[in-house]
């Protein structure tokens, strides 16, 4: 399946890459580069002092990263020889302009490596502006090689360099790069935040290039939330400044989102026809992987208007053009044969589908590319279940579950180790530092003492010896200032180193809460892993009652879901806001519920509460089933209905009641109930939680009290 307005790895770097290229001027007014070039030379020639010289080098080699020459490297490494030892402008600039070139590349390493070194000088320097640049482009370059919990910290460090800074386009900067840098970890509303804080002084700075990447972006954003309408403005918006600025390379890019939009929104004609004419420019540059990734978008518009013959034929497309790309990892095909993998089984043709499967599977052992092999097993999991082979389909699904479970474990258990070496290493230095300034300190103290003493007996002498007394007196004192002097220059040294390790400490201590909230977020997805196996079985089961049985098990596990997916969000270790919990919970019950003409509505009453992860999962649980029952089976003979939930923590215990005004549980249908496997569950996680529950019913309607003994946390 194709994902929503998809952002890769690739994409980000283009974008990264278009920043730093404004990085030093406006996105106006921009004359021919190549004429910029020839008259920086003849300026340089008539440079009549070395300072005037270098300042015309640093614009030179501007332009050249500007057209991606590899004059860059040579006039950068120039600029740096012919700068004096103690013009840290000018060395700083002459690196800065090699990572520039170096990230052009996708040398991500060296860029990497360069910044350290402007780092390192402008520590040094306590050139403020410099450091907030280099960590906001470090933290960038963390967020490129997945090493998220890394740039988080370095976004935070930036973020407090941000009042030495007077330049708003910097500050800007910071807000896009770090908006990214969410997106790519799907946190979508701090991803929004960013991008409206940089957009606001894009537009007060007049960058109209960068201000349109903000509108892409946050197209892409209201597309991921559904707000199509939203998403289509600001696309528009981002395609009338490009074409102000003549970018065709971003006008088509507009175009193809554009389309994709029109595509979620099911007006399949609209999409066909913003994606030909973003076609139309990439072939007039031959552009053959932009090209090829069209088509398969076509292939999918297609596929969704059931014109499977067209479909075909775009997927073909895409393929043919994706071999003239050169694209020798091959990541590319492996995505467009996925597509064709699913096209042909929902063809019912699985000898094609498998033929398919089996190329990707050459291509992923030939090319080592293991980071699709969770996919594969899953689309061979899909076509074992439609062709009726549930056994090979089980087993493959396992296989993918496996696979990601062994990533993860890997990941957690090294990373942890890590940080518990780093956190314990950083004490210990610390101690140290701390011993070591006090043991300075004593002998110091020892020393001056017994230079005062000295002083008092030439006193004694003084009469007797005047000149050597003198002369004693003076040398000691210079002796002991210039001591003094320098133990004062060694505490400031450990001051100073102090005070590095305790923020490389704060940072451990952030990438290990950062850590907690990843393993929160992967547990959550894996839940979500298990309600997609439920679906792929029951998809193809023909008893209803393990059908229904099934979908119940899914709403009961998306149940527990839910509370990792809130820890994940939140800034308490352990403990989740109840109320926020049960607003999700229900509105999921309710839209899973179709009531066809009837008015039901449901109503929650509760204060927030902190509740821990044992108590919400199990509480959770049991109103899942008690909502679901009362929507299934309250209103059966009736029009509209209420249904409401209350929850109150007294001192002592925690309180829910769920009421409806339905048609009430008569003996029969109670003793039913009684012995089905929900109100068991319920029972069950009731005992657990040391609880008590308390059914009243008429035909008035039925209320069901829980009470809780074990008490929670505010």
């Amino acid at each position: 399946m194709r994902p929503k307005f998809p952002l890769n790895n690739c994409l980000l770097i283009i974008l990264f890459l278009s920043f730093l290229s404004t990085m030093e001027g406006r996105s106006q007014d921009i004359p021919n580069p190549i004429e910029q070039i020839d008259s920086l030379w003849g300026v340089l020639k008539k440079d009549a002092n070395i300072s005037d010289s270098l300042q015309t080098y640093h614009e030179l080699i501007k332009h050249y990263n500007g057209v991606q020459s590899d004059t860059v490297v040579y006039l950068s490494n120039l600029l740096i020889r012919k700068a004096s030892a103690n013009d840290t402008e000018n060395i700083m600039r002459g690196n800065y302009e090699l990572l520039r070139y170096s990230i052009n590349r996708n040398n991500l390493k060296k860029g990497d490596s360069l910044a350290r070194v402007i780092y390192a000088i402008a520590l040094n320097e306590g050139h403020k502006e410099w450091l907030f640049r280099i960590l906001n482009i470090r933290a960038v370059l963390f967020s490129f090689t997945e090493q998220r919990d890394s740039a988080d910290v370095y976004f935070d460090r930036t973020k407090k360099l941000m009042p030495y800074v007077e330049d708003a386009k910097y500050k800007a900067d910071y807000f896009q790069f770090r908006g990214l840098h969410h997106r790519r970890g799907d946190e979508l509303d701090k991803t929004m935040e960013n991008y409206l804080e940089a957009l606001e002084i894009y537009k007060a700075e007049k960058m109209f290039e960068s201000e349109a990447n903000i509108y892409n972006n946050m197209g892409t954003i209201y597309g991921e939330k559904e707000n199509y309408d939203q998403a289509l403005k600001s696309f528009e918006r981002a395609l009338e400044i490009n074409k102000s600025l003549n970018n065709t390379r971003l006008i088509s890019n507009n175009f193809g989102n554009l389309g994709r939009t029109f595509y979620e929104m099911g007006q399949y004609d609209t999409a066909i026809e913003y994606y030909m004419k973003s076609l139309k420019m990439e072939e007039a540059e031959n552009d053959f992987k932009d090209i090829s990734e069209l088509y398969n978008e076509l292939g999918n518009t297609y596929k969704s208007k059931k014109n499977l013959t067209k479909a075909q034929y775009y997927y073909n497309l895409a393929l043919k053009y994706h071999e003239k790309t050169g694209d020798e990892d091959k990541t590319g095909y492996a995505n467009i044969a996925f597509n064709v993998v699913d096209y042909h089984i929902d063809k019912q043709e699985y000898e094609k589908a498998t033929y398919y499967l089996e190329k990707i599977r050459v291509v992923l052992e030939k090319k080592n590319l293991y980071h699709f092999n969770q996919q594969f097993f899953l689309s061979q999991s899909r076509l074992d279940s439609a062709s009726g082979n549930y056994k090979d389909a089980f087993f493959n699904y396992m296989k993918y579950k496996d696979l990601s479970d062994s990533i993860l474990k890997v990941q957690n258990v090294d990373k942890l180790q890590e940080l518990q070496m780093k956190y314990e290493t950083l004490e210990k230095e610390k101690q140290i530092e701390n011993l070591n300034v006090l043991n300075k300190a004593n002998e110091l103290a020892i020393v001056r003492k017994r230079y005062q003493n000295y002083g008092l007996w030439g006193a004694l002498l003084f009469a007797i010896m005047i000149a050597v007394g003198l002369y004693s007196r003076f040398h000691v004192k210079g002796r002991l200032n210039k001591e003094l002097a320098l133990r004062n220059q060694e505490v400031k040294t450990k001051n100073k180193d102090l005070t590095e390790k305790g923020l490389q400490l704060e940072n451990a201590l952030a990438e290990r809460e950062v850590l907690i909230k990843e393993i929160h977020h992967r547990v959550k997805n894996n839940l979500q892993l298990i309600t997609s196996m439920l679906n792929l079985q029951g998809a193809h089961t023909k008893n209803r009652e393990i059908g229904k049985f099934l979908r119940r098990s899914q709403a009961r596990i998306s149940s527990m879901a839910l509370v990792h997916q809130t820890l994940y969000n939140n800034k308490t270790p352990g403990m989740i806001d109840f109320k926020k919990y049960l607003e999700q919970l229900i509105e999921a019950v309710y839209k899973s519920l179709e009531f066809e003409q009837k008015s039901i509505t449901y109503k929650i009453r509760t204060e927030s509460i902190m509740v821990d992860i044992d108590t919400a999962i199990n509480l959770g649980i049991v109103i899942n089933e008690l909502v679901y029952n009362a929507f299934k089976h309250a209103f059966v003979d009736k029009t509209s209905g209420l249904l409401e939930i209350n929850v109150d923590k007294w001192e002592e215990y925690l309180e829910v009641n769920v009421l409806d005004n339905g048609i009430g549980i008569s003996s029969n249908s109670k003793n039913e109930q009684n012995d089905s496997f929900g109100l068991t569950l319920v029972s069950l996680l009731i005992e657990q939680l040391d609880g008590k529950l308390k059914l009243q019913s008429d035909v008035s309607g039925t209320q069901i009290k829980i009470t809780l003994n074990a008490p929670t946390s505010n």
